[in-house]
This record gives C-alpha cells, structure tokens and sequence, in this order.
C-alpha cells in the first residue's frame, strides 16, 4: 500500500529529516501500530510512502525535558581537547555504550534533522566520534539529557 503524505509531515520529511528515495520511515496513526515504510517519491509538497509491514507501537516516553543548546561547531570544535569529543548520530557504527571514558567528555547534540555529512567529515577531521545512543532518533531537547543520563550511568555515578 503507497500512502501520499502532504503539509506539515512532507515538509518535516523532506526539509528537516532529508529523506531520500528508499529510506526507512516508520509512520503511525494512532491505532496503537507503527507501519515500516520506505520513500518512495519525495517532493517539494508531499512525499509518497510505500508501506511495508504493520508492527506494536513502541510508545514515547510521558516525560517531558527541556534542552537549551546555543554553540556554534566552530566554538565546540574549538574546545579544550581533554578527554573525548562526541557528537550524536544515529547512523553511527558505535553505540554510546562502547564509549571509552575518560574524566571529561564533550559531547555535541546535532541540529534538528542531524549534521550534513560535510560537517560531520569536518568532525572526524577533528577527532570527534560519533556515537548512536539506540534504535530511536530523539528530540534535540530530549538528546541531550539522555545521552548525559547513559555517561553518567557508564561512569557509575547512580550506584
């Protein structure tokens, strides 16, 4: 089944997630099932969907946190080097988890729709490794805290 979506979720996909034709998408309706799908076309206006299997829902989590984040990658990649430079993506091939600790860790939580793949080669240029934190992309405003909650949790700080 192809499913046409127009207005504010086509704009969502195609300007901010920048779908591309053959990406995986996962679309809901409120009927307690996620549906996989793929891109098949998008577009300027709407973006049609194909899709392929009916699976539970995974509901969201009912908290709520609020995330402000003001720094340019220029200022961060500019930051003291000591201990490592992380930067969230979802496709990246470590999870957050294989980390290796040290004392410090800065850690750069992306632009709403992830980094360019050119900002994130500058990063690698610099050192930074990416990290995914699990099968979920998340909220710039929730990111952030999550990703600090598992560093935390990895350096024993809630024993």
């Amino acid at each position: 089944m192809e499913i046409l979506l127009q207005g504010a979720p086509a704009h969502y996909l195609t300007r901010v997630l920048r779908v591309v034709p053959g990406q995986s998408v996962v679309l809901f309706n409120g009927d307690g099932c996620d549906y996989a799908s793929e891109i098949v076309r998008p577009g300027k206006k709407d973006v049609l969907t194909r899709v392929l299997g009916r699976v539970p829902a995974r509901p969201e989590s009912p908290l709520r946190i609020t995330l402000v984040q003001a720094l340019s990658l220029g200022e961060w990649l500019g930051l003291d080097r000591q201990g490592p430079r992380l930067v969230l993506e979802p496709g990246a091939d470590s999870a957050l988890t294989r980390i290796s600790l040290e004392d410090k860790v800065a850690l750069l939580v992306g632009p709403e729709g992830g980094f360019s793949d050119s900002e994130l080669a500058l990063m690698r240029l610099h050192g930074v490794q990416a990290a995914r934190l699990g099968p979920r992309i998340l909220c710039i405003e929730t990111a952030g805290p999550a990703a600090i909650a598992i560093l935390q949790a990895l350096a024993g700080d809630f024993r």
